[in-house]
């Protein structure tokens, strides 16, 4: 289990995802009921994972992953996008490698120190690199074909959004020597502006937030904007939040057509027993320590799936589960296991008829066992 006391380590933040294509079948496999915490019951369906279809790298290549920080399911969701240390690879959805793009570097197209990426509107992918204070489209064949500059905002959760994209706003901590060591001053996250709009001029739009926020959406200082955040989009002007840190909650936020302003908030209904085991992850460490327990969102096929992490490696630990969007009774869920425990999976994309799972060092592609 990932835990953070004070600032977070630039290495150790939320990777995130999003995406929406068109609607999947449903997978059945068992009826256990998830009591909810407010409204009602929700029903987990169990995703059960079968044979490996296969491994990129490929037993022998001459290629390999450094660190994987996540994937993005392109936009026609028959391709994906793996970002690894400093490259992207573009993959078919049977591992084959279609290209590479970026590369370390500062130059155009290179990338320093990538944390986020998802799928573009229109095809291929952004890519998030704060090393580089910058946001880069890259179309399928590897062109930068969008460039958001200008960025100062450390590793915070963004998605694309309209000319460019939309980073949750964090307040820059301000370190002091005090004796041998240093201080670091957290200012508190204003109620009023949740969202920045960054463009690809180099322009940046504070986005207005509805008066009377929820506490628990809008509170948590740098460590819960940082650390706490994942960020999926729904459609061209909603975005889903999910925040773990002492609890899991979901939120829909719903902005005006120019993104001026947040005009609604609403909650969205969590498994019970997934925020039980969040909420036993987080008091583990003590009242001032944040467990690192969802590491993304991104919406697949009309569903949201939320990626899951510190939770240990027990058989019954989430590794990603659906939060539903539009009052559904329905949640679905990969669990731990059979996934083998020795893998740390860093990001998990499930299809109608297949799953992909990517480790820091691998991505593996396996089929859906039926019910």
């Amino acid at each position: 289990m990932a835990l953070f006391a004070g600032a977070p380590a630039r290495g150790h933040l939320i990777r995130v995802a999003a995406l929406v294509f068109a609607a999947v079948p449903l997978l059945l496999a068992c009826d256990d009921a998830l009591d909810r915490d407010t409204t009602g019951p929700l029903t987990a369906v169990h995703v059960i994972p079968g044979d490996t279809i296969a491994v990129f790298p490929p037993a022998g290549a001459s290629l390999f992953l450094e660190t994987v920080q996540g994937m993005a399911l392109a936009e026609d969701g028959e391709s994906v996008y793996v970002l690894d240390a400093h490259t992207v690879h573009h993959l078919d959805l049977d591992g084959n490698l279609l290209g590479s793009m970026g590369g370390e570097g500062e130059g155009p197209g290179e990338l320093k120190s990538p944390s986020g990426i998802h799928p573009a509107i229109g095809g291929g992918a952004w890519v998030y690199d704060p090393g580089n204070g910058r946001a880069l489209r890259y179309a399928r064949g590897g062109v930068v074909v969008e460039q958001v500059s200008a960025i100062e905002q450390p590793r915070a959760p963004f998605v694309p959004f309209g000319d460019g994209i939309l980073l949750s706003v964090v307040p820059s901590p301000t370190a002091s020597l005090s004796g041998t060591g240093v201080v670091f001053t957290r200012d508190e996250p204003s109620k009023e502006r949740l969202l920045s709009y960054h463009f690809g001029s180099g322009d940046m739009l504070a986005i207005g937030s509805p008066s009377g926020g929820p506490d628990d959406l809008v509170e948590g200082g740098l460590l819960g904007r940082i650390v706490g955040w994942s960020m999926a989009a729904i459609s061209l002007n909603e975005i889903a939040v999910v925040i773990s840190g002492r609890d899991l909650s979901a939120w829909r936020l719903v902005l005006d057509d120019d993104g001026e302003r947040i005009d609604t908030i609403a909650q969205l209904p969590v498994p019970s027993d997934v925020r039980r085991i969040v909420r036993e992850a987080s008091e583990m460490g003590g009242p001032d320590v944040m467990a690192m327990t969802i590491m993304g969102a991104r919406m697949v096929g009309g569903r949201m799936w939320v990626m899951a992490g510190g939770l240990g490696l027990g058989p019954d630990k989430p590794l990603t589960f659906t939060i539903p969007l539009d009052g559904g009774t329905t949640s679905l869920r990969l669990d731990r296991h059979p996934v083998d425990p020795e893998r740390e999976v860093v990001d998990a994309i499930v299809l109608p008829d297949r799953l992909i799972l990517a480790t820091q060092i691998e991505v593996r592609f396996l089929t859906i066992a039926p019910a």
